[in-house]
């Protein structure tokens, strides 16, 4: 074969090895991002299917709407939220705003403000001193056709308040979250005025009251309500101490409230946060996967003012960064799967199942959040369960006393006559503590160090180490103690 007929098969080989290294170079990622694609849609379509086998009515954002009791206007307590709204008074309570025009009680506003701001630090079986007991017993008669108009709450026991479905959740209006919050308030001051006065009986009454206005919020499945209500019965125990704490009282006062803090207690808080982080979760997946929202809004970046190619660049960005949408999806779905199977196995101790479960992850992602469930949440949902089982118990003592005239030795004496059970802890799973002070009594958690601390309860939070979370009780002789001079509130 002459040199020139072995020049163009020698080339012709060298194009088609040139063309099948560069079949292979484009084909072999192509085909593995196509296996890659089939195996995540696959195990997507696995996660999908474990959930609807645990959630056989039903568990998107729409499911969860159409599962919701429906609640009569004549049943409905935020209903009469909303009325009594409408006959707010300007810059109530007056110490909230320091612009306010309401004048104070005082030649010196400062010094009042001032005064205010101490309010609830401390011990509860203090008195109020006497600018902070005229300026409250005032803001409450300047509201007094907003807390008669409360009245209306009694014997509703659930409410829901007006809402709207957007993409993608279930809303409810934060207005109507933050009217709550100023009339939950109303209330508890309220009960602390009469309270201080000697009105037991309306005390006692306004403490109900308020437990009926927390719960005309967060019966959806949407995080935002059900944090607010947590964050509500947090400040009603508080008043409940207090109230329980300028004694004396009578023992017809405690059943009802006792009722209704079990009550409040069995709500499936947990299960409810879990279903509305799930459904959420997926919602924003689908609608990245669809296009119908952007990463750059679901992690709150702004548009940039200098342009497209910015906004082009952190959106590549945090899409690439992200990972596949498909796999994060079907991890998502399967995480809070498993955290409602913890949650159903071991109601009593949220905590330290979630805490030994792993589910204690830090963000790494701007979106992560999406996906991992936040340590504080879970904090603060174990300090809602504890402080719903401390009060219960603390009603049951105070019953406990006034039947018999001294504290039980031990909360099992309580059990069944003012208790069905002793409850757990959900901090650790055992018993609630019980134990001896100062003062009288004091019943606790070991909240978030899981660590018995005596019963040294934590004014603040709950989220101090070394200290425990819980309800005091104190023996009569040291009830409605004079107000403490301002030098010794405000030491530590």
């Amino acid at each position: 074969m002459s040199d020139a007929t072995a020049s163009p098969k020698r080339r012709t080989g060298l194009w088609l090895t040139i063309l099948a290294a560069l079949v292979l170079a484009v084909g072999t990622p192509l085909l593995w991002f196509h296996y890659q694609r089939e195996a995540e849609f696959r195990d997507l379509q696995a996660a999908l299917a474990e959930t609807d086998a645990l959630e056989p009515d039903g568990w998107r954002l729409e499911d969860l709407e159409r599962q919701r009791r429906h609640i009569p206007d004549e049943e409905n307590s935020a209903l009469v939220i909303l009325r009594a709204n409408a006959l707010e008074q300007k810059d109530w309570p007056c110490w909230w705003y320091n612009s306010s025009k309401v004048p104070l009680y005082s030649s010196d506003e400062t010094t009042d403000y001032e005064s205010m701001a101490t309010l609830g630090v401390g011990p509860p079986n203090y008195l109020l001193n006497e600018t902070q007991f005229n300026i409250m017993r005032n803001e409450i008669c300047r509201n007094h056709r907003q807390l008669a108009a409360l009245a209306a709450l009694d014997g509703k026991f659930s409410g829901r308040f007006p809402h709207s479905i957007k993409s993608p959740v279930i809303l409810t209006n934060y207005n109507h979250l933050q009217i709550l919050r100023k009339l939950v308030s109303a209330l508890d001051f309220q009960a602390w005025v009469k309270a201080q006065e000697g009105d037991f009986e309306a005390a006692w009454q306004s403490l109900t009251r308020s437990v009926l206005a927390i719960r005309s919020c967060g019966d959806e499945c949407a995080t935002r309500p059900l944090m607010v209500r947590m964050a509500l019965v947090r400040t009603f125990v508080k008043s409940t101490e207090v109230v329980m704490a300028l004694g004396p009282t009578q023992e017809d006062h405690l059943p009802t409230l006792q009722e209704l803090v079990k009550m409040e207690s069995q709500e499936p808080l947990w299960q409810r946060l879990i279903r509305a982080e799930r459904a959420f979760v997926d919602r924003c997946h689908e609608e990245l996967t669809s296009g119908l929202i952007s990463f750059s809004d679901l992690a709150g970046i702004p548009k940039q003012p200098s342009g497209f190619l910015d906004d082009a660049f952190t959106e590549y960005y945090l899409q690439f960064s992200y990972g596949s949408i498909l796999s994060r999806r079907a991890r998502a779905l399967r995480h809070f799967n498993k955290l409602q199977s913890l949650a159903a196995e071991t109601p009593e101790a949220v905590v330290i199942s979630m805490a030994a479960a792993g589910f204690m992850i830090s963000a790494k992602h701007p979106l992560d959040d999406l996906i991992d469930f936040w340590p504080r949440i879970i904090f603060v949902y174990g300090r809602h369960a504890a402080l719903l089982q401390c009060l219960q118990v603390a009603l049951a003592l105070e019953r406990y006393r006034l039947r018999n005239g001294h504290w039980p030795r031990s909360l099992d004496e309580l059990v069944p006559e003012f208790l069905e059970n002793v409850p757990l802890d959900p901090f650790d799973g055992q018993p609630l503590r019980y134990a001896d002070t100062a003062e009288g009594k004091v019943v606790y958690s070991v909240a978030v160090d899981q660590v018995d601390n005596g019963g040294k309860v934590c004014d603040g939070h709950g989220f101090r180490k070394n200290t425990d979370l819980g309800f005091r009780l104190y023996n009569p002789e040291h009830r409605r103690k004079p107000p403490r001079d301002r030098e010794l509130i405000a030491e530590p």
